[in-house]
């Protein structure tokens, strides 16, 4: 078996399902634990201190567009999502604004690992830098919010409803201009690093002492392997470290492919 590229290794774990199989084969039974994945690269307890929150300055035509985009999605998205900035957040609305931005981001990994798989397909050419990895880890934030909110039918229609927007027109975006959907996406990545600093800033500053006392849900704790009395606190570190990864991971692997510099 080929290894995985050493670019890959944040993004590339192997799963241990622990499935229970007849011989005959007509029985396969899962609980509900076993399918909780854990995370690929576990983070220490400063790792989100290294977190950094670079901007990238736009030098081309095809760069000044998608940072003014992502801003008017951002705005987009603070309207349904009652985000009114930080210290002035309930939290309901953190709830709200980190659902929204994980819907949308958990769509853009998906759409691009599709066309390259394609392309791969189509030119009969191996690529080893897929980054469906991303695109998992994003459905896992998305996956924990949905945990904490315990969503009804309005929810879970509004994530529909995001997804049937975003899924087409990520892929017109990828078609026309894989340059600037990668850029796009970046960009996206760095308003999630901004949107969980002001997050943990507005826990340390005490406007949201709920998250501070309350254990973070199984599924955070199980993915990021937090002890069982770990507070939300901890896990939106996690979560900040994720992202900040993810960005970087970007600019490292995906840079380079679409010729951005």
């Amino acid at each position: 078996m080929t290894a995985e590229p050493a670019s890959l290794k944040h993004f590339v774990k192997t799963l241990k399902r622990y499935n229970s199989l007849s011989i005959a084969g007509a029985a396969h039974v899962n609980t509900k634990d076993d399918l909780v994945r854990k995370n690929p690269m576990p983070h220490s307890p400063d790792a989100v201190e290294k977190a950094s929150q670079t901007y990238h300055k736009p030098k081309k035509i095809d760069n000044h567009v998608t940072p003014h985009g992502i801003k008017t999605r951002r705005a987009g998205l603070d309207i349904p999502a009652g985000y009114r900035g930080p210290s002035a957040m309930t939290v309901q609305d953190w709830l709200n604004r980190c659902l929204f931005l994980e819907t949308i981001a958990s769509v853009a990994g998906m759409v691009e690992s599709m066309a390259r798989h394609l392309r791969s397909v189509r030119s009969l050419q191996q690529d080893d830098q897929s980054i469906i990895e991303e695109s998992k880890n994003e459905r896992i934030h998305q996956l924990i919010f949905l945990e904490m909110k315990e969503p009804g039918w309005l929810t879970r229609m509004t994530v529909f409803a995001v997804q049937a927007v975003t899924f087409p027109a990520f892929a017109l975006a990828y078609m026309v201009s894989p340059r600037t959907h990668q850029r796009f996406v970046e960009f996206l990545e760095d308003e999630a690093v901004k949107t969980y600093t002001y997050l943990l800033e507005d826990m340390e500053h005490g406007h949201l002492d709920e998250w501070c006392i309350t254990t973070a849900p199984l599924t955070g704790r199980n993915y990021y392997d937090l002890p069982d009395d770990a507070k939300v606190y901890d896990m939106i570190k996690c979560i900040l470290e994720d992202e900040a990864r993810n960005r970087d991971m970007r600019r490292a692997i995906v840079h380079p492919i679409v010729g951005l510099q």
